[in-house]
């Protein structure tokens, strides 16, 4: 009977391991594909971020331009 309740025990904990590796194989996929999407998340942002340092630097070129152009028409006139 002891024989029987230990390969009964051993079965059970054979199966809690399967059961639990299956479980663990999952995790670890899940924490890949929240790994990829991160990624992917992070490639977005620096390219959006390098997009609009481009279009800022355009319009501050061109506000620095357009002031300097004021400037001289105000000294032109004798305003400043």
């Amino acid at each position: 009977k002891i024989d029987q309740m230990n390969d009964n025990l051993s079965d059970k904990i054979d199966q809690m391991n399967d059961n639990l590796s299956g479980k663990m194989d999952v995790m670890i996929d899940l924490q890949k594909d929240t790994l990829s999407g991160q990624e992917t998340l992070i490639e977005e942002v620096r390219q959006s971020r390098k997009e609009i340092k481009g279009r800022m630097d355009q319009r501050f070129d061109k506000l620095e331009s357009e002031v300097a152009e004021m400037k001289v028409a105000l000294k032109s006139k004798g305003i400043i």
